[in-house]
């Protein structure tokens, strides 16, 4: 019974994998790639909630109570910062437009990395690296189409085109990363054979060439940072720690230089530097503001963008302008002390820490080389390094999460061998009854969690298909009804009232903005709207710009 939940576990885990990376929905959102993903991660993370709630008899739960009771933690705090943070309620549980890594992702993220620790086996984590390879030649081979400007998708792309499942060239760029982090591992099998192994150092060489068309250095970054684990991992199986304490240290020595150049300092400033880094020197510097201003509760999840212009600094506000602004801190570490504190930041830790600790046990037990953990374990710090420099964007996060349960997993299931007479029950009859029962009990508990899945992630992306159907209308009554949706959704309010201010429907726009800043009143853009729209009275105006100086401190146009 054991080993079927298992299967089911794992493979609703790699399809919510799957289905979280490639699906997109330009032809009916207007967020085509955040709403979708968001309700693909739910419903995968529900049913895998549903299936081992129903069959918890049957799964060794005590060898897992420390990271389950940890995860439960986490969630808790979310919870409770949702209640207590100052930001909105409705924003905190879906997420901010274009992230959507509120309440409901955060969690179904948490029970993925539960579920996957559940099923870790040596057999899953082998059948994850292909399915991740598989993945990341599906994506670079999409975005090698959209280098050669042959994009079945027509997309509202502001950005480098190569922007692959994933809406942007830095995500893209860090996914292919990943990918030939793990394609590295297994093209040096011998066991899989010289064809295979070709195979996959010519999948990692056309990789790593779409990298090079998204003009992002994430994905080298973090492929060289991944393939330097694995390096490591090899050279350690032979057993000469001479060679490994050096290999260590010429690594970090690399590693130091890289970082310095990326920040303008040393031999490789003028090919590594760039100006996104300085910027993202502001995004911290904000978030560290948030956190320490806010560090019981931080500002609310998922709501950095809500905060950003009362945190940045007068010089990162005058350095790009007062209206370049971010909806996150561009570091997963600082994005959750802002949105939920210093306790919210420290559960986090906790979980990396339980992570490294099973890295740690795993190579303790075994000095032989494992091609699969080496992949497992050099894409997860791939991750772990891109999510230091970047967005904690839906698609990436998945496998990220879902790395670290399958590498505590992994620990805990290989601490000895279990025999399998003492999972399974010795009466064969009273096992094929039980099963049976089990079988209609688990179909049932997948119905549920599809169910609950889809509930609760459904509502970005029935709202960002609303929206475009009102404006794919052309009907004001329409567009303006799409502003109502329920809950309300301020991103979404403030972009109707722009179109209808743009077709001299300047009474409706009024309205629209009035309903907004009074249900969000730390909406900037709803009173930058207000103060720029005609039919807005003197006290109007005058109420708007006091709100955006309360709201954007050092905003030099705002003195």
């Amino acid at each position: 019974m054991l080993n079927q939940t298992e299967t089911l576990i794992g493979r609703v885990i790699v399809w919510g994998c799957i289905a979280t990376t490639l699906l997109v929905s330009p032809w009916w959102t207007l967020d085509p790639i955040n709403p979708i993903k968001a309700l693909a991660l739910s419903i995968a993370g529900f049913s895998v909630l549903a299936v081992v709630l129903v069959n918890r008899r049957h799964i060794p739960l005590k060898q897992h109570k420390f990271i389950l009771w940890l995860s439960a933690l986490f969630i808790m705090w979310m919870i409770i910062v949702l209640i207590f943070a100052p930001a909105s309620k409705t924003q905190q549980v879906f997420g901010a437009n274009g992230r959507n890594t509120g309440l409901i992702t955060y969690t179904a993220l948490v029970i993925l990395l539960v579920g996957a620790s559940m099923v870790a086996r040596e057999t899953l984590l082998k059948r994850f690296v292909w399915i991740a390879i598989t993945m990341g030649t599906i994506s670079g081979l999409y975005g090698f189409l959209q280098f050669s400007n042959v994009d079945p998708i027509n997309w509202e792309n502001p950005y480098n085109p190569v922007i692959g499942f994933l809406g942007n060239p830095n995500f893209q760029s860090s996914f292919l990363g990943i990918a030939c982090v793990m394609a590295t591992a297994f093209s040096i099998n011998s066991e899989l054979g010289r064809t295979k192994q070709i195979l996959l150092l010519s999948l990692t060489m056309l990789l790593l060439f779409v990298i090079r068309t998204t003009n992002s250095q994430q994905g080298f970054l973090i492929f060289l940072i991944g393939v330097l684990v694995i390096g490591y991992l090899y050279i350690r199986s032979k057993k000469l720690r001479f060679l490994s304490l050096a290999y260590i240290v010429l690594s970090l020595l690399g590693l130091i230089f890289t970082i310095f150049g990326s920040l303008n300092r040393g031999p490789f400033a003028s090919i590594l530097y760039k100006p996104s880094v300085t910027y993202r020197g502001d995004y911290w510097r904000a978030g560290w503001t948030m956190t320490s201003e806010n560090p019981l509760f931080g500002v609310g999840l998922d709501s950095y963008g809500t905060w950003y212009r009362r945190a940045r600094s007068a010089e990162a506000t005058i350095r790009r302008g007062p209206d370049i602004v971010t909806s996150a801190a561009h570091n997963v570490w600082l994005d959750l002390s802002s949105n939920g504190g210093f306790i919210l930041l420290f559960l986090y830790l906790l979980i990396l820490a339980t992570v490294l600790q099973s890295i740690f046990r795993i190579l303790k037990r075994s000095t032989e080389f494992d091609f699969t953990f080496a992949a497992i374990l050099g894409a997860w710090v791939a991750y772990q390094a891109q999510s230091i420099i970047s967005i904690n964007q839906i698609g990436l996060a998945i496998w990220g999460w879902v790395l670290s349960g399958l590498i505590i997993g992994y620990e805990i299931n290989t601490r000895g061998a279990v025999s399998e007479k003492s999972e399974h029950s010795s009466n064969k009859k009273s096992l094929n009854s039980r099963q049976s029962l089990i079988s209609a009990s688990t179909s049932l508990a997948i119905f549920v969690g599809v169910l609950a899945g889809v509930s609760l992630g459904i509502t970005p992306y029935y709202q960002s298909t609303k929206l475009k159907t009102a404006l794919d209308s052309r009907d004001a009554q329409s567009i303006i009804a799409a502003a109502y949706l329920k809950p309300l959704n301020p991103a979404q309010m403030i972009q109707v009232a722009s179109i209808l201010n743009q077709n001299n429907l300047n009474t409706e726009a009024l309205s629209v903005l009035e309903d907004l800043t009074q249900a969000f009143p730390d909406s900037y853009d709803g009173w930058h709207g207000m103060a720029g729209i005609d039919t807005a009275s003197s006290a109007q105006v005058t109420q708007a710009i006091a709100q955006m100086k309360r709201l954007d401190p050092h905003n030099p146009n705002l003195k």
